[in-house]
């Protein structure tokens, strides 16, 4: 039900009941599946790379993906029933005002060729005021249908992040079960040749021994040409891993930025430009490609389009490697320095030094207060041992009041001292920009050297 001014309408979209029984049956299957995989997990604990618990994880994530491939063609299918009924919809209004503007041109009353023209498109009207109210109707159902196409889309979309998240995941678990099952057979090979030259203390051994050569040598061959096979096997499947992984990050950051999957198959520019800027930080900086992807949705969060996210990438990612901090800290650090400071992109090389020392080094007031504190702690301890073995409890007259004394100055110390070093590091990152002084900093010396101390 849609409403448009005071006029209510319903729109009618073809297979939406049959749409939703699927979703509800393919919602059970989820649920039943969900509780499978629950009950795998209890019956593998502590076992969980075992290779039957691998085969289990691997077949549940198989029947999950084949779930969400359903979901998703049922919601690509709604999508294209929406469109075509929003353009039913339009057709309809486009013939009734053109059946209005005649009638205008007219008598101003409807004709009863007018009418029949009007019954062709199913809608039945005596006069122009109906008339109206019939293309104001029309032109609210075109509107509710294009609402309905951006539901389905985003549903779909939802569905298609979550199958990319799904496939590489069962391809890491694949390979974990190939790796498995590869030294297993590694395992039973060695016992075996162990059995077989055990055997070989009670029978010829010259001419064994030939046999023995001729059994090693094969098996030796086999053995590389299979070690050869798998290692060719692994290394597609990590390429096909990484690849998905990748695909399912992009496909969040797009998400993220309102890129529909329809844009990315016309050939979206912003998402070539999102794709370009991941995959050039995952070759030239120590982050992969779905790394940098990660960061690219932080970016995005904050705001920032497709342009101004590709060139700040490559800052966050400095600023994350150069402090040994995480990607949303970085990307947090970065776009709140260009909000508050009014830096640009350009700017950010001075700042990301600043942040890396003060991450990898701490500063002077914070060593002066751990200094204090691990001093007060001795004080006391030592003071509470001297009163057990002396019974004598004058000395808590005045160490109770000297520590608190002690932990006020230290701890006012450390307020204005740490004030003077954010002072002179805003300035500093300011340049020989005038830095606006807030009520904060009224107060505050002016000079480099901040407070004393």
């Amino acid at each position: 039900m849609a409403k448009k001014g005071n006029v209510r309408v319903s729109i009618s979209v073809d297979g939406a009941p049959e749409y939703k029984q699927a979703i509800k049956d393919i919602s059970a299957a989820e649920k039943e599946l969900q509780s499978e995989m629950k009950k795998t997990q209890a019956q593998f604990k502590g076992a969980e790379k075992s290779a039957d618990a691998l085969k289990k994880k691997s077949e549940l994530l198989s029947r999950e993906i084949e779930l969400q491939k359903s979901k998703l063609a049922e919601q690509k299918n709604m999508v294209k029933n929406a469109s075509e009924a929003q353009q039913k919809y339009g057709n309809t209004t486009e013939k009734l005002k053109k059946i209005l503007e005649e009638a205008k041109e007219g008598t101003g009353k409807l004709t009863e060729e007018q009418k029949k023209a009007a019954e062709a498109v199913d809608v039945h009207v005596n006069s122009t005021d109906e008339l109206r109210r019939a293309i104001e109707k029309s032109e609210a159902q075109y509107e509710a249908a294009g609402r309905a196409i951006q539901k389905y889309n985003t549903e779909a979309n939802n569905t298609e992040a979550g199958l990319f998240k799904l496939s590489g995941e069962l391809a890491e678990t694949d390979k974990e079960l190939d790796r498995v099952t590869a030294e297993s057979e590694k395992s039973a090979r060695g016992l075996l040749g162990i059995g077989n030259a055990a055997r070989t203390t009670g029978g010829d051994v010259a001419d064994l021994g030939k046999v023995i050569d001729a059994t090693v040598a094969s098996q030796a061959i086999i053995s590389g040409i299979k070690a050869l096979a798998n290692g060719i096997k692994e290394i597609a499947s990590a390429a096909v891993g990484t690849g998905e992984e990748f695909e399912a990050s992009m496909s969040q950051v797009a998400a993220t930025m309102g890129i529909t999957s329809d844009a990315i198959r016309n050939g979206s520019n912003d998402y070539k430009t999102l794709e370009a800027a991941a995959k050039k930080c995952g070759e030239t900086t120590k982050y992969s490609a779905s790394e940098a992807a990660e960061a690219l949705n932080y970016l995005a969060l904050a705001g920032y389009d497709a342009a101004k996210s590709a060139e700040t990438l490559p800052k966050v990612l400095d600023l994350a490697a150069a402090g040994g901090m995480d990607l949303a800290t970085a990307s947090d650090m970065v776009t709140d320095a260009m909000a508050a400071l009014g830096m640009e992109t350009s700017d950010l090389d001075q700042y990301i030094d600043e942040m890396a020392k003060t991450a990898q080094k701490p500063e002077f007031s914070k060593v002066i207060l751990a200094v204090v504190a691990l001093a007060t702690i001795a004080i006391v301890v030592a003071s509470f041992v001297l009163m057990f073995k002396t019974m004598d409890l004058t000395p808590l007259a005045y160490i109770v009041p000297g520590i608190f004394a002690e932990l006020a100055s230290a701890t006012g110390f450390y307020y204005w001292k740490a004030r003077a070093e954010n002072m002179i590091k805003l300035k500093a990152l300011m340049g020989e920009q005038q830095l606006t002084m807030t009520e904060e900093f009224q107060d505050f010396p002016q000079n480099n050297g901040g407070a004393k101390g």
